[in-house]
């Protein structure tokens, strides 16, 4: 275990300036090539690669690239989630040489490529149903079925096959031998953690840099999966093998604050609980929206207050594309339906946002939260530095703990003053104190 503690952190470091840096520091776009350009393919990509590099990206997040089941088919092009080959790509988006020059072109670049691993489940046609007919869940007619019934375009693999996992293994090797640098595990807690220390040992091998992301489960599922008496991992058995997970477990509270249900306080509580139970490399995915969850525009909250907190909230940072564009139209998953990156939104401020969030003291200070009248107060402390980030919700005047003063706002360069204590900023402040 304290091999793989090692192991962990040292694949989350990088070297950056000669200075240590960690995927905390970085960015994640993600892309859903179906829906990222009018033509819906690799090759119109690329033209947006450059914006997208400069957006502040670090690692391009592909949704699934593979061929789409037809049976059972959700839409009428049907959900990238229930894929009926791995290692085959869906001819929407191109041919393997596209791919490959994809990801070529974005190597050149500097941006890493992620693609979606979806081995909970296939399609109800997958070329594995003939090949592993005895490692799908069934039901008492011998029907293939899933676990959760509103997901009845997909059928759940049973992960009981020596020759099933070689073969899925083999198939994340493939991937790896083309150039992809990371993998996001679609429902990765209902996959055995047994079998993602296999396949973490085989793709090492080949790259030993790869970026695991594991999409995590939320406790109201978990509960859903213990009700069935399903097995699923918990978010620190994951982190033996994951860099990075989705910050699930506090979503629903991070939901209910954005729709005025709960107060900051909540939220910010139940992330220094993650503190608590969490490893002490844990790193977090941090967003505002992503392809399963609303857009944050639709909550009618400031986009510029909150992006601002996100970036500076400890872990990995998503965006979503169409999220600097302020979008509030969530992408149908399942039909064509482009989204509109004309407007330049945010995107400033998130170039902004990504260039400080590469400071090393951001994954290697030491990291502290306080609410104070729905102003969140939060600091990074590495020897006599700290980074504080001050992000008043209320737009009145509240009372914080530093000196009285002026100071520049690292995130537009504008001065603000704490006077007797108290301040009255209307907009997201980042101070670096020494």
């Amino acid at each position: 275990m304290w091999l793989n503690w090692f192991i962990n952190v040292a694949m989350s470091c990088k070297i950056l300036n000669g200075e240590t840096m960690n995927l905390k520091n970085q960015m994640i776009y993600q892309v859903y090539v179906r829906n990222h350009t009018a033509e819906g393919t690799f090759k119109a990509l690329l033209s947006d690669l450059d914006r997208i590099k400069a957006l502040g990206t670090d690692i391009v997040h592909f949704l699934p690239i593979h061929p789409i089941g037809v049976v059972n088919r959700k839409g009428t092009l049907g959900s990238p989630y229930s894929i009926s080959d791995y290692r085959a790509i869906n001819p929407e988006y191109g041919t393997i040489g596209d791919f490959r020059l994809l990801v070529d072109t974005m190597h050149q670049k500097g941006l890493k490529v992620m693609i979606d691993v979806v081995y909970n489940h296939t399609s109800h046609d997958s070329v594995l149903i003939e090949r592993f007919p005895d490692s799908y869940l069934r039901n008492a007619a011998g029907e293939v079925i899933p676990k959760v019934a509103e997901w009845w375009d997909i059928a759940d693999l049973i992960h009981n096959s020596d020759a099933l996992q070689e073969e899925l293994i083999d198939t994340l090797v493939y991937w790896a031998k083309l150039g992809v640098d990371g993998f996001r595990t679609d429902v990765a807690s209902l996959v055995p953690l047994s079998f993602w220390r296999k396949a973490d040992t085989a793709v090492r091998a080949v790259n030993p840099d790869n970026v695991w992301l594991a999409e995590t489960i939320d406790p109201h599922f978990a509960a859903q999966m213990k009700k069935q008496s399903a097995i699923y991992e918990t978010d620190s058995d994951l982190y033996e093998i994951y860099d990075i997970e989705y910050s699930y477990d506090t979503y629903a509270i991070q939901k209910e604050y954005y729709e005025g249900k709960r107060p900051l306080k909540d939220f910010v509580e139940a992330m220094k609980f993650q503190e608590f139970y969490l490893p002490i490399y844990a790193n977090k995915l941090r967003f505002l929206e992503n392809h399963d969850q609303v857009r944050f525009m639709s909550f009618g909250l400031d986009p510029v207050m909150h992006t601002s907190m996100l970036f500076f909230l400890k872990g990995t940072t998503l965006i979503y594309a169409g999220q600097e564009s302020l979008s509030d139209h969530l992408p149908s998953l399942f039909d064509k339906d482009t989204i509109d990156l004309s407007n330049e939104g945010i995107t400033p401020l998130i170039q902004t946002l990504a260039s400080i969030k590469k400071d090393p003291i951001f994954a290697e200070g030491s990291y502290d939260l306080q609410v104070v009248d729905e102003c969140l107060i939060a600091s990074y402390q590495r020897g006599p530095r700290t980074l504080y980030g001050i992000f008043n919700t209320k737009a009145e005047a509240v009372t914080i703990d530093l000196p009285d003063g002026s100071y520049e706002n690292l995130i537009d360069g504008s001065t603000v003053a704490v006077i007797k204590g108290s301040i009255d900023w209307s907009k997201p402040v980042i101070l670096d104190i020494t």
